[in-house]
């Protein structure tokens, strides 16, 4: 079964960043996000590492257009991918604070 879980394509950034976080803490750790589609809907994947706990609400999410966005200060990159935000494909980075 894959670990995996799914958010609507309506969601602004910061109500996927919400979303994102209480996914991981049944889930854990986010490895990779992607915006995904099928014959029904449109919706933002992301997949999870169980063995990787994290601390609660250290995920941050920030929009990345041209695929480089630095860290914030006392942030690190997790991963890079694509995500529907407000029903708008982006590119976006996935942080988490130290």
């Amino acid at each position: 079964m894959a670990n995996e879980s799914k958010h609507a394509a309506d969601y602004s950034i910061g109500q996927l960043e919400l979303n994102l976080q209480g996914s991981e803490s049944i889930r854990q750790a986010v490895t990779s996000i992607s915006a995904t589609k099928n014959q029904y809907a449109r919706f933002t994947k992301a997949a999870h590492d169980y063995s990787k706990p994290v601390p609660k609400q250290s995920l941050r999410l920030a929009l990345d257009p041209n695929g480089n966005a630095g860290a914030p200060s006392g942030q690190t990159l997790v991963c890079r991918g694509t995500a529907w935000i407000d029903d708008v494909e982006q590119k976006v980075a996935v942080f988490r604070t130290n």
